[in-house]
């Protein structure tokens, strides 16, 4: 998203955008009134556009407005991409506009773009399902549809962690955790993969002596940070330094798995086989 929209347009954005997609003309109204104050504070804000256009298109799909409002609402929208091209949110809304108006190649161009631009906002994923499934292509919406309703990879992460963590006691809980991480919808190798968690599978997998699989993902992890220059040295002494918890033995459960599964003990040293 541009950095240019000023702060207190961007607050009033916000504001409207809390009744986004309302189904009240009054809430409608107290949207369109701080998207519109938005524009005013500052008609470079590119969302406040965006955010217009589509409360023009809901208020004429719920019958409050004229059908010519479109007009106002297909220049909002456009001007919302010409100031920023690079915010998924206007391309959404441009789309949507153009759903609406059974435009369905543009529309679906401009939520692809948006995808394009992030692929992990569920509600604009939501909206570009639906787009799909006016135009026909309805594999394409159900695709969308459930990748819309994934369980976040942040999530997973977290709650792997714990169940690590409850693997002290009951090491039933490394299965339940590998579980988890099986389910990440970014998977090693791509672009939006959270790396960090190569060193909870290392952990868990030497946890469980399968210190093959420890090897390989401390191997995974030290390949993708390597040309990290603050990073690319991580071992136990980074780890033991950055991480903090409130029971000792918890904090050693940790170290304990990274020390199994190969971490290098210091930045001088190096990587061992897993044992």
């Amino acid at each position: 998203m541009s950095e240019s929209c000023n702060r207190a347009a961007y607050d009033a954005f916000l504001t409207g955008l809390r009744n986004y997609s309302t189904l009240s003309k009054e809430g409608l109204d107290q949207n369109q009134d701080s998207t519109d104050l938005a524009i005013k504070i500052d008609p470079n804000c590119a969302r406040a556009w965006a955010l217009s256009s589509f409360n023009l298109v809901q208020g004429w799909l719920y019958g409050y407005y004229e059908k010519d409002i479109l007009l106002r609402a297909e220049e909002h929208a456009i001007r919302a991409v010409q100031l920023d091209p690079g915010d998924y949110f206007t391309h959404s809304c441009l789309g949507f506009y153009y759903l609406r108006t059974s435009r369905f190649a543009l529309a679906l161009t401009a939520y692809e773009t948006a995808i394009a631009l992030n692929d992990d906002d569920r509600l604009m994923l939501s909206d570009a399902a639906e787009a799909y499934i006016y135009a026909g292509d309805l594999d394409a919406g159900i695709t969308l549809l459930n990748r819309a309703r994934r369980v976040p990879d942040q999530q997973r992460w977290n709650l792997a962690w714990a169940y690590y963590f409850k693997g002290r006691t009951d090491p039933n809980y490394y299965d339940q955790a590998l579980t988890e991480l099986d389910q990440l919808f970014y998977k090693r190798g791509a672009d939006k993969y959270i790396f960090d968690i190569d060193l909870l599978f290392a952990a868990i997998h030497a946890q469980r002596s399968d210190f093959d699989s420890a090897s390989s993902s401390i191997k995974a992890y030290r390949d993708r940070i390597s040309s990290d220059e603050f990073r690319r040295n991580w071992s136990i002494a980074d780890e033991a330094e950055s991480e903090l918890f409130s029971d000792p033995e918890q904090k050693e459960h940790w170290l304990d798995g990274l020390r199994k599964a190969g971490l290098r003990e210091t930045p001088g040293a190096a990587d061992r086989p897993a044992k």
